[in-house]
């Protein structure tokens, strides 16, 4: 399988803006002086992302609260909500695996598989964000959830 360069852009919490996630850096910061930069990212991300950021912006982990500026947290901010990076190799299909994320199964009609915010738009199988275990089990779910769809779909052609 020949695999071409993928560039990426993440934003690791959508659920916040950019002037939002500088604002509770400087905050955070403001209050709590003693603590370090990376001490301030594992509040909203988990460690080894946090590590990654910081490095990626080329800020010190160990940098303290009392020495965050305006300008630092909006560049940290600026790359938590647009992470960009290249793709340069992967590990092969015999160690591809899902581990999670997906549309949110709270964003659908379980017994239809239907969107609740797009009438007519399906969502089945891994593309939910639906996690089991190893061993086949994610090919029961998907045939099941591809099984209520595709009879809710029957259902609407008559």
């Amino acid at each position: 399988m020949e695999f071409n360069h993928v560039s990426l852009s993440l934003n690791l919490l959508p659920k916040m803006t950019q002037q939002q996630i500088a604002t509770h850096i400087s905050s955070v910061a403001k209050e709590m002086p003693h603590f370090s930069i990376l001490d301030i990212l594992v509040g909203l991300l988990p460690l080894k992302i946090a590590t990654n950021i910081l490095e990626f912006v080329a800020i010190a982990p160990q940098t303290q609260g009392n020495t965050i500026n305006t300008k630092i947290a909006k560049k940290i901010a600026n790359c938590v909500s647009n992470w960009r990076f290249e793709v340069e190799e992967t590990h092969g299909f015999r160690h591809a695996e899902v581990s999670g994320g997906g549309i949110d199964t709270q964003e659908i009609d379980p017994k239809t598989m239907q969107s609740l915010k797009q009438k007519n738009l399906y969502f089945i199988g891994e593309v939910l964000d639906v996690v089991g275990r190893r061993g086949g089990y994610n090919f029961a779910f998907a045939w099941a959830s591809a099984y209520l769809c595709a009879n809710n779909i029957k259902k609407g052609k008559k």
